[in-house]
C-alpha cells in the first residue's frame, strides 16, 4: 500500500496525486491510537446511523489492517523519497533508449531507489513494531497486555517488565 501510495503521490495526474496527499497529510497527522479507536468504535457507529446495518469490526482485525494503513503513509513518504533521490538523467536515459515510462521505472529507477530505502524503512520497521502496543486500546492482546496480565498473577512487575524489554530487544 506504501509503494503504491508513495507513486501516487509522484503521479502525473493531479487527482490521483491530491487523493494520496490528503491520505499521507491526514494520516501522519493523527495519532495511531485515535486511528485505531475511530476505526473499532467510531465506524461502526456511524455506518449504523448512515445505513442502518449493524457491524461489528474484530479488534485483531482492525489492529493488523489500521495499524498497516497507518505505517503504509509513512512507508509511502519513503518510496517517494527514494525515488525522487535517483537522479533524474537516469530516467531520461532509460527512456531515450526506447523504454516506455513504466518500464523506466520498474528497470531503473525503483532498482536505484531502493538502496536508498533500506535505512528509512528499517527504521519504520522498528517504529512498527513497537507501536503494536497501541493495539491494547482496542483488546488486541499483544506483547504489553500478556505481560499485564502476568504481572498481576505473579506480582513481579519488575521481572515482567524486563522480560518484555528483552523480547523487544530481541525483535529489534
Amino acid at each position: 500500500v506504501g509503494l503504491l501510495v508513495g507513486l501516487g503521490r509522484l503521479s502525473r495526474f493531479a487527482p490521483i496525486r491530491a487523493a494520496a496527499g490528503l491520505y499521507v497529510d491526514f494520516v501522519r497527522s493523527v495519532p495511531l491510537l485515535i486511528l485505531l479507536v475511530f476505526y473499532v468504535y467510531a465506524l461502526p457507529i456511524l455506518i449504523l446511523n448512515l445505513t442502518d446495518q449493524r457491524i461489528v469490526i474484530d479488534p485483531i482485525f482492525a489492529g493488523i489492517t489500521g495499524l498497516g494503513l497507518y505505517e503504509a503513509a509513512y512507508f509511502a513518504e519513503v518510496f517517494r523519497a527514494g525515488v525522487l533521490a535517483v537522479p533524474g538523467g537516469q530516467r531520461e536515459a532509460a527512456l531515450s533508449t526506447g523504454m516506455t515510462s513504466s518500464q523506466a521505472m520498474r528497470r531503473v529507477v525503483l532498482p536505484q531507489a531502493t538502496r536508498k530505502m533500506i535505512p528509512p524503512s528499517a527504521s519504520l520497521f522498528v517504529t512498527t513494531t513497537k507501536d503494536t502496543s497501541i493495539a491494547f486500546a482496542i483488546a488486541v492482546e499483544e506483547l504489553m497486555a500478556k505481560a499485564g496480565f502476568l504481572i498481576n498473577f505473579t506480582f513481579r512487575p519488575i521481572e515482567v517488565l524486563m522480560l518484555v524489554a528483552l523480547i523487544y530487544f530481541i525483535l529489534l
